[in-house]
């Protein structure tokens, strides 16, 4: 989103000014150090504070257990310890998922394709529920009154755990409803379980103390393909992949396990496009037997409902 605000002001500023015009910008809406002194504010509100309970009940013991032979402990595991796992549809199967088993089932894509990830999670572990980060973007301006969000530069991301349980069986649909329904009694869109872990004066080291979920989970939405000259300053400004300068052995993952998912609006031949990073191990023991880890496997119709 920062970016996005970032190189957009540039874009037209350097518009303008190559045309002799005084460069004129957009008015800049609520500053994030306003922002932050509302959630302090809002973290010990009485709203807040009564979604206390949910959250102790989401921080349950992490049913996929410790990584099995990891060369370096949980906490200082580095990216070049892990393994990716890329799956991509067609165009026609990516308008299915995106369209059609919102629109059949009433629910949103973030539904889905967390339905499919718990499946996965839960037939690799043996259990019927799994402990997941979600990531949201944080920009809940609703919650605090005056706030304007929609040019503010900042890293608002919001992150809560979530125990998501599938019913008994394994019906795609069933598990769709349940997930969802699940997913809609989360206080907040998840803002409130940062409020109360990060700034409450009392709460944060009741929820320090809980056990944390290993795996996450990401959605980073639509794009379309910018112009070349945003290409161009994209990539000059973006070539590292990490702020270690590229060296994936310093780097330490955000969760021992991950999963992205994006679609891309272009001619290409993977349209969506999904991501699941892991320890070695675990890379190899969630994929399907019979294939590498690092084979893409086109998942069933019926799955993706």
């Amino acid at each position: 989103m920062s970016w996005r605000i970032l190189l957009d002001d540039l874009h037209a500023g350097f518009r303008q000014a190559a045309t002799g015009a005084p460069v004129r910008l957009a008015p800049a809406t609520t500053p994030i150090s306003a922002w932050s002194r509302a959630l302090g504010e809002l973290a010990h509100s009485p709203e807040t504070e009564a979604d206390l309970d949910f959250w102790l009940s989401q921080t349950s013991v992490d049913p996929a257990g410790p990584e099995p032979d990891l060369p370096h402990p949980p906490e200082h595991a580095r990216e070049a310890d892990t393994e990716q796992t890329t799956v991509g549809l067609d165009a026609e199967d990516t308008r299915l998922l995106l369209r059609e088993v919102p629109r059949a089932y009433r629910t949103h894509i973030d539904d889905v394709l967390l339905t499919a990830l718990t499946m996965a999670l839960t037939r690799s572990t043996l259990s019927d529920h799994a402990s997941l980060w979600l990531e949201g973007h944080g920009r809940e301006q609703h919650l605090v009154d005056g706030a304007d969000l929609s040019r503010t530069l900042g890293w608002f991301t919001s992150i809560a755990p979530v125990r998501l349980t599938l019913p008994p069986g394994d019906d795609p649909e069933a598990a769709l409803k349940a997930v969802k329904e699940q997913l809609r009694a989360v206080p907040h869109h998840g803002l409130s379980y940062g409020l109360l872990r990060y700034l409450h004066a009392v709460h944060a080291s009741t929820l320090a103390a809980r056990p944390r979920p290993a795996s996450a989970s990401t959605t980073w939405g639509s794009s379309t393909p910018p112009s070349p000259a945003r290409t161009r300053n994209r990539a000059a400004m973006t070539d590292r992949r990490c702020g270690c300068g590229g060296h994936r052995n310093r780097c330490r993952p955000p969760s021992t396990r991950r999963t992205r998912a994006r679609t891309c609006s272009t001619s290409t031949r993977s349209p969506s496009t999904g991501i699941w990073t892991s320890p070695s191990p675990t890379a190899r023991r969630i994929t399907a037997p019979g294939r590498s880890s690092g084979s893409p496997r086109r998942p069933s119709r019926a799955s993706a409902d």
